[in-house]
């Protein structure tokens, strides 16, 4: 029995040691390296990078539900506007969730019954759509798209806006805890199910630090919407091996007191060839921006302002979009108006909101009145009301409004 003691004893004291020592061992682990003021010689871009270390405050909540893409896009909102003006925005992405799915709304997104907006789902087009009308004092001037985007622009675009969300796939076999941080990798065939928020990168990461080993060495560092108890305080690092569906970045501004939009989603495209539409808007003010859709990008796009009735031109300006997006279009000087109508040049793939549609849980419901929507056909402006006169235009489809957004002050 002594020597059942006696060897009992000896395997739970070596036991012992060995998670003393598994213990100091984990205490000893040295931290990734930063190469903190190392640049890289033929982009000339730094090979480390945070958006937290430039005065940018995180907001690190836990989202509720099935809202990761809200929490995303308020996220990357808010450290583009803390980079523009050194302050949080405060929006809160639960209540923005709740007005996007507001059940008062006639026209937009109609939730079945049951359905509750906390679990209804969306994306970065959702939040774009809605905001571009306005929220809480906050207008969308920018909401750009890097799909299929190079590295170097998506790089760039951490550097200007200071966040680029994006959706990848979160299965728990893809992330793994190391050296004191959390990391992911997939790969194209793993899907996308979750949006995170990229806010930095460090080309050095080392390549073996994931769930398995990567290509190459280096990652991005994203923030979460798991809270600040998950991860390296709500953060972690994406193997750049990992594809990224539906990246964008967004600015918002608090310049403007209205923005007018007949269109209640941007849900379809019309393509005509070498067409102008518009949009006519009774309100009066001071007009100093329009906001207008780029559907795949590499598009000029020409705006012109007129009276209501069409018959005088108060302006006319330009803008080439490199990439897919939402940009806004400061007029030259702001404009006095009483009644006016706002004509676009898109050339093709004109942003609309088409036929009322089921998808699922929700329907897309559109409708458009007389005297809102236009299509210059031959000289004359067509009502999109006129189902008659559109055949000419040898469309049968319902138009409804185009996506073009006025913006007064």
């Amino acid at each position: 029995m002594k020597d059942v003691k006696r060897t009992a004893t000896a395997v739970f004291m070596t036991a012992a040691l060995m998670l003393s020592s598994c213990a100091g061992l984990r205490q000893q682990v040295v931290p990734i390296e930063k190469p903190i003021g190392q640049t890289d010689p033929e982009t000339g871009l730094p090979l480390y990078y945070s958006s937290v270390d430039e005065d940018i405050t995180p907001n690190i909540l836990t989202q509720q539900g099935g809202t990761c893409w809200a929490y995303a896009a308020v996220t990357a909102i808010d450290y583009a506007y803390q980079y523009d003006t050194g302050m949080a925005t405060g929006i809160d992405p639960v209540s923005l969730t709740n007005a996007i799915f507001d059940p008062d709304h006639e026209e937009g997104i109609i939730l079945d019954e049951g359905i509750e907006p906390l679990n209804a789902g969306g994306n970065g087009a959702t939040v774009m759509n809605f905001m571009s009308s306005g929220y809480e004092g906050f207008y969308l001037t920018e909401c750009i798209e890097y799909e299929d985007a190079e590295m170097i622009d998506i790089k760039n675009a951490i550097l200007e806006y200071g966040a680029v969300s994006g959706n990848i796939s979160a299965y728990e076999t893809h992330f793994m805890e190391t050296r004191g941080t959390t990391t992911f990798i997939a790969d194209k065939y793993s899907g996308s199910d979750h949006e995170i928020v990229l806010v930095g990168w460090n080309d050095t990461f080392p390549r073996d630090a994931f769930h398995y080993e990567a290509s190459q060495d280096g990652a991005w560092l994203a923030q979460n919407s798991y809270s600040d108890r998950w991860g390296d305080g709500g953060f972690f690092w994406i193997s750049y091996d990992t594809p990224f569906t539906q990246m964008q970045t967004y600015k918002v501004s608090t310049d403007y007191s209205e923005a007018l939009n007949h269109c209640a989603f941007c849900a379809s495209v019309w393509g005509p060839d070498d067409c102008i539409v518009a949009n006519r808007y009774e309100e009066s003010g001071t007009l100093s921006a329009i906001g207008v859709y780029s559907i795949e990008g590499d598009q000029d796009i020409s705006v012109t302002v007129y009276t209501e009735d069409f018959e005088s031109e108060y302006t006319t300006t330009e803008i080439h979009c490199d990439l897919p997006g939402y940009y806004t279009i400061p007029l030259d000087e702001p404009i006095a108006v009483n009644g006016f109508a706002v004509a676009v040049d898109y050339g093709d793939k004109i942003p609309c909101e088409g036929r009322t549609r089921d998808a699922g849980d929700r329907t897309y419901q559109f409708s458009s009145e007389e005297g809102q929507s236009f299509v210059l056909y031959q000289g004359e402006w067509i009502d999109v009301t006129d189902s008659v006169a559109l055949r000419r235009l040898s469309t049968y489809d319902p138009i409804n409004n185009f996506f073009i957004v006025a913006l007064m002050e």
